[in-house]
């Protein structure tokens, strides 16, 4: 009688288990159309905003060294993103003599 109350319960708890690790690992679906749309957005906006995070030193560089000299020690004192593609001083100048290259020249 206690052998056959053992594997009855064994029996009954494999059952169970077998039940529950097919809930556990089964995919997440989610049935709501509300719940969908706003999963999706915010995974875009992480990734948007992650994406500005890590490409923005990058073009914030490309951007000052399209910017005059000028533009550029103006930094130190205000805040200008894009280059205004003015004439105006460069350390770079064009080399005398006619060797086609640049001399840098301290002001």
């Amino acid at each position: 009688m206690f052998e056959l109350k053992l594997k009855l319960q064994k029996f009954l708890i494999a059952k169970k288990l077998r039940r529950n690790q097919e809930t556990v690992s089964s995919q997440v679906t989610e049935k709501n159309l509300l719940n969908i749309a706003f999963s999706v957005i915010l995974k875009l906006l992480l990734l948007s905003f992650f994406g500005l995070v890590i490409i923005f030193p990058f073009i914030f560089m490309i951007n000052i060294s399209l910017m005059t000299d000028d533009e550029s020690e103006a930094l130190k004192r205000s805040f200008q993103f894009a280059s205004d593609f003015t004439v105006g001083k460069t350390y770079f100048v064009q080399a005398e003599g006619g060797s086609g290259g640049f001399d840098i020249r301290p002001w």
